[in-house]
């Protein structure tokens, strides 16, 4: 095909066919010029595919981050319930009533004593770590951006600013739980100590400091149990989402 094009150029040099030879010689400029161009669409193209094959890839991983994090939050929801039923039970036996709303008894039914040691359930805490290692990878890449659904980039967006919200208040959360725990030492009480519900009961009528800082602790408690269940919709809606999409 080159040797085509040479050879049109030499018979209209050699003819003497100046205006015709600029005219090919121009034509021939465009022809390549397009040429470059659709090469140059279809790397692009090429790399767009090889993009959005990444882009798959890492969803799909966001999946098993997000059931991870559902999995996460039904545990922390399972000990922040346990927590609130003694301490609820504590505080409404010990004639402090007053620091219960209506709003605050997530469980009221719940038989208290059925648990065998009250005084390690109101020790046991646990704060949400989250697994964002999927979606720093995908911001860190830049392909994150490359998503073509907005509206999945915004809810992806959204629920990891919520993890981020979290994980700043658990250090609170970790540093108000341990004054239940430094609270029972001052009592001469181990952490973890088998200690029947009767003897917190009365431990928070007859000392106040200790009374007060379960207040303290159930609300935070209930602060934690109603935002970690929200944050678990979102993980459920947001993995639903994703599954859809590449259905």
């Amino acid at each position: 095909m080159i040797k085509f094009f040479r050879k049109i150029r030499y018979d209209l040099m050699e003819k003497n066919k100046t205006g015709k030879y600029f005219k090919y010689a121009i034509g021939e400029i465009i022809l390549v010029v397009i040429g470059i161009l659709i090469a140059l669409q279809i790397n692009n193209w090429n790399e767009n595919s090889v993009a959005q094959a990444r882009i798959e890839i890492r969803l799909t991983n966001m999946i098993q981050d997000l059931q991870s994090d559902i999995d996460e939050t039904n545990e922390i929801l399972s000990i922040t319930k346990n927590r609130i039923i003694i301490n609820q039970a504590i505080l409404r036996q010990s004639d402090r009533l007053g620091s219960i709303r209506n709003t605050d008894t997530i469980y009221p039914d719940e038989i208290s004593d059925n648990f065998k040691n009250p005084n390690a359930i109101i020790s046991q805490n646990a704060t949400f770590d989250g697994n964002m290692s999927t979606y720093n990878s995908f911001i860190n890449s830049g392909e994150f951006y490359l998503i073509e659904n907005q509206s999945l980039t915004k809810e992806i967006q959204r629920y990891y600013e919520s993890i981020d919200e979290l994980k700043e208040k658990g250090e609170s959360i970790e540093s108000n739980w341990r004054i239940i725990v430094n609270s029972k030492h001052r009592l001469g009480l181990g952490t973890y100590s088998k200690i029947g519900l009767s003897k917190l009961i009365e431990l928070a009528k007859t000392d106040k400091q200790f009374g007060a800082e379960l207040e303290h602790v159930y609300h935070l408690d209930h602060w934690q149990y109603n935002y970690i269940s929200e944050l678990q919709k979102e993980a459920k809606k947001l993995k639903q989402v994703i599954e859809q999409r590449n259905k």
